[in-house]
């Protein structure tokens, strides 16, 4: 499935066409939003844009998404990423994408922890998220 690269393909000429000043229909326009779309947003590397004001803020933007997941929001976020990592072609962006995935998931708390671990056991093949990161966590929070 290529659906990032249409979506990516539909971003370029929107953003192509609002500098003519000129419109995209909405139909079109609508396929940009959506947790799919958002969370690649979020995680890829925006190599236009790459200075260190860029890097801190998008730093920002991951660890703000990362506070709005409530544990009930936790499934579909290992269950949207799953599906990006299904999507990503190879070599384009998968550092910056895995990166973000393990920023987000590396500041979860214990409750968020066990859910996250539960639905990535269970969905979450294509993720490369370390384990023994979370069991780390997991082990020292319940031992004490």
């Amino acid at each position: 499935m290529m659906i990032l690269i249409f979506f990516e393909l539909i971003n370029c000429l929107s953003n192509n066409i609002n500098k003519l000043s000129l419109s995209i229909d909405e139909k079109w326009d609508s396929m940009l939003h959506g947790d799919l779309w958002e969370l690649h947003q979020l995680l890829t590397f925006n190599y236009q844009n790459s200075n260190m004001e860029y890097d801190e803020t998008r730093k920002e933007a991951i660890k703000q998404y990362r506070k709005s997941l409530s544990t009930s929001k936790i499934k579909n976020f290992v269950q949207t990423a799953n599906h990006l990592f299904t999507d990503i072609t190879k070599n384009r962006n998968d550092f910056y994408s895995n990166e973000g995935i393990n920023l987000i998931v590396n500041q979860f708390d214990v409750e968020k922890l066990k859910v996250f671990l539960d639905e990535f056991m269970r969905c979450g093949p294509n993720l490369d998220v370390h384990p023994t990161k979370i069991l780390h966590v997991l082990n020292r929070k319940t031992d004490s």
